[in-house]
């Protein structure tokens, strides 16, 4: 995002995730940067310079992670990066996790 709070940018990922939660249509920058501008935070960064880490937002039922970066030149503020991950996959990973770490405890436990 530029420093006006235009989103210069959007990867595929981010599409998906803004259709998922039903925030754009057509999840164009155009629509997408005012109806995210709250959600990220992204006002507050620009203005701020400070970093928002690890919030969680709640967009129509969807749980994402989200972390909102100043970008600076010469200690100016000229635009944001916001990086969202979907609470649910990430869940869906600890717990996957957490099975191999007591498969592998199990493993260990047999062999002694």
């Amino acid at each position: 995002m530029d420093d006006s709070g235009r989103i210069t940018v959007i990867n595929d990922e981010a599409r998906r995730l803004f259709r998922q939660g039903n925030m754009a249509a057509n999840a164009s920058a155009e629509t997408i940067s005012e109806q995210w501008m709250e959600h990220l935070r992204l006002r507050q960064v620009l203005e701020s310079g400070i970093a928002q880490r690890d919030e969680e937002i709640n967009i129509n039922g969807n749980l994402l992670l989200t972390n909102t970066v100043p970008v600076t030149v010469k200690g100016n503020v000229i635009g944001a990066i916001a990086t969202f991950r979907d609470k649910t996959e990430i869940g869906q990973l600890l717990q996957r996790l957490t099975g191999m770490s007591y498969y592998a405890d199990a493993l260990r436990a047999q062999s002694h």
